[in-house]
């Protein structure tokens, strides 16, 4: 028992004694599956899975050291952009949306020397990615500057739960949430993202026999299906695993050119600087709010409309700054349940482009954009709860703050109280009926026993 507690408070301390590498991830979704799923859930959902992720990427594993100190690798939401199903069409055989292309294509992020594209695959194919796609996709990466975009689909026509496309697109299959409690595995997710890294998966090796049960490898990341542990990471035929992430903080001029090493996985076809892909842009003087039309909803008030602004988006040391700001607002069931009391259909990501300007600029030149709360099914007796919030700001920061709405049920009041049953049965200073009633049944009971 010492033994435990003793581990325990060394993991709380070393824990606790580690700063962090922040890698920003966008989610991209198409349509069907969040009709399937169902926004408030699935949206929820994402955001509690990639905090899973963090556990596989502690320094105790990686081995990670920075300026002398550990240093793990976190994984933090920064959108999830909706797409329609193009995506997931036959045509698109990988079932990738292929984002660094979008990037790549509109000047968000550059090739390396002597690289094209195409030579990966990277060709803009409208085929997989729509006008309306590639806009979305486009204001989503300036707006959230994110490192990784993970693409679900219901299925990949490799067969395999996941796959990287370098330098930041993966594709994985979204999960059963009933079966499995998850729409996002976290260990296949880090292990496409060490892909994106130079990683191997080393179970498609000619010494593939080592990640079996008892095997050298057994329990290492990119032999695929791991729990967090000190066997993640470690030297194999092909990369120091180990070694190879630790470069990254002994070289500050690492840039994406430096992450792959080009006999694993072919080298990356982008370049930036930094060893991130891409850089979050800075809130400034934003800050996103939320106000509400009310905190009802009724029969008789069966919408509640909600005004997403967003302050000082103006910057004053940069009036001409184009960024867009975008800002995700949710819903949360308490007692009542989305697609039960209310619709389910308000939780998104809220986007305000300068370069599309399609929201209200009020008296006090905040951006302005409203979305509907909506009651659905209230045919029930009595008050259930709900919140709605905004959260996941990019390019602003957010007033995280919920807001709680009363979902107050029409059903006719089936178990009146006692005083009414008394008036209904005579009023006044109560009826003797019962009493008269029993005293008969009595009386005739008597009757059959003494004859």
């Amino acid at each position: 028992m010492r033994k435990i507690i003793l581990s325990a408070m060394l993991f709380l301390v070393a824990t606790a004694a580690s700063a962090a590498t922040v890698v920003d991830v966008n989610f991209v979704v198409p349509q069907s599956i969040v009709d399937a799923k169902g926004r408030e859930a699935l949206f929820s959902g994402i955001k509690a899975d990639l905090a899973g992720v963090d556990s596989y990427y502690l320094s105790q594993y990686t081995g990670i050291v920075k300026d002398g100190k550990p240093e793990d690798i976190k994984f933090n939401l920064r959108q999830i952009v909706v797409v329609s199903d193009k995506s997931s069409d036959a045509a698109c055989a990988d079932g990738m949306v292929f984002s660094s292309s979008v990037l790549y294509w509109d000047g968000q992020i550059a090739r390396r020397d002597g690289k094209h594209p195409e030579d990966l695959g990277y060709d803009l194919d409208e085929t997989c990615v729509s006008p309306e796609d590639y806009e979305a996709i486009r204001v989503a990466g300036s707006s959230s500057g994110a490192d990784v975009w993970v693409n679900l689909q219901d299925k990949l026509a490799s067969g395999l739960g996941g796959m990287a496309g370098q330098p930041s697109d993966i594709a994985l299959v979204v999960q059963d949430h009933a079966a499995t409690g998850h729409y996002v595995k976290a260990g296949d997710l880090a292990h496409e993202f060490f892909h994106l890294l130079g990683g191997v998966d080393l179970y498609n090796t000619p010494e593939a026999a080592k990640c079996e049960q008892g095997g050298e490898w057994n329990g290492r990341l990119m032999c695929g299906g791991v729990e967090p542990s000190p066997l993640l990471f470690g030297a194999n035929t092909w990369i120091d695993e180990k070694l190879f992430l630790q470069r990254f903080y002994n070289n500050p001029s690492t840039t994406v050119a430096d992450w792959t090493m080009g006999a694993t996985f072919y080298g990356s076809v982008y370049k930036a600087s930094g060893a991130a892909l891409m850089t979050a842009p800075a809130n400034a003087e934003r800050v996103a709010e939320l106000a509400v039309s009310g905190t009802t909803l009724s029969k008789d008030v069966p919408n509640v409309t909600l005004s997403v602004k967003i302050k000082k988006p103006v910057l004053a040391s940069n009036p001409d700054d184009k960024t867009p700001v975008a800002v995700e607002v949710y819903s949360q069931g308490a007692t009542a349940k989305a697609g039960a009391e209310y619709i389910d259909n308000l939780t998104q990501t809220v986007t305000f482009d300068p370069l599309n300007p399609d929201y209200q600029v009020n008296a006090d030149n905040e951006w302005v954009k409203e979305v509907v709360l909506t009651a659905k099914d209230l045919n029930y007796n009595g008050t259930k709860s709900m919140l709605v919030g905004l959260r996941n700001g990019n390019a602003t920061a957010v007033n995280a703050t919920p807001t709680s709405i009363s979902v107050v049920g029409s059903a006719p009041d089936l178990n009146p109280d006692e005083d009414t049953v008394a008036a209904e049965n005579g009023g006044g200073g109560g009826s003797s009926a019962p009493l008269v009633v029993l005293g008969l049944a009595a009386m005739a009971f008597m009757r059959r026993k003494t004859k």
